[in-house]
């Protein structure tokens, strides 16, 4: 199965960025004891966190933030990930695990193709932003989906620590010909 010109980063990014750890980063406990409390102490900080039940929320990624919003009793979480192999694969787990839970994923590239207008009251973006092919139009378009009194979240991690020097050199090693070789 070849890439689409269309979407390369999101067949690249879907295919190896996780690799066996995805069902991991996915996994119950993981999600319980380590990703959980990170979110949560994250959406205090926001000033939502006792607000949650009412806000409509929307999360960018891999889809572990928008499950513990998800589990945090969010009136909705809407997911977006540029990944149709990350879509299926969070899709499935939403199926198989959480059925019961208002969240929803979407495959999109929101640097490419508008979100709603007005429709969320919280939009989550961490560790999201950095990688957006075209952070103005991501931004921009993040922004017109956010409610009147809305907030938005946006995290960078810090790229100057020593592990993420490494990613880079490895990254710039790297040529996506040679990955499936």
């Amino acid at each position: 199965e070849g890439y689409g010109e269309d979407n390369f980063t999101g067949d690249l990014y879907g295919r190896y960025s996780f690799g066996n750890q995805y069902e991991r980063l996915l996994d119950e406990t993981f999600i319980r004891e380590i990703t959980l409390p990170i979110i949560e102490e994250d959406l205090r900080i926001a000033g939502i966190l006792d607000g949650i039940r009412n806000l409509d929320t929307l999360d960018v990624g891999t889809g572990r933030q928008a499950l513990c919003m998800a589990l945090l009793n969010a009136k909705s979480v809407h997911h977006y990930d540029l990944s149709k192999f990350h879509v299926s694969r969070f899709s499935k787990i939403i199926k198989e695990k959480y059925g019961q839970l208002p969240i929803r994923t979407t495959y999109l590239d929101i640097c490419k193709s508008k979100l709603p207008k007005e429709a969320y009251d919280f939009v989550y973006l961490n560790g999201i932003v950095q990688h957006f092919s075209d952070t103005s139009a991501g931004l921009k378009n993040c922004a017109a989906s956010v409610r009147l009194g809305g907030r938005i979240w946006v995290y960078f991690y810090r790229s100057g620590t020593f592990k993420w020097f490494v990613c880079s050199m490895i990254r710039r090693l790297l040529h996506a010909q040679y990955l499936d070789d």
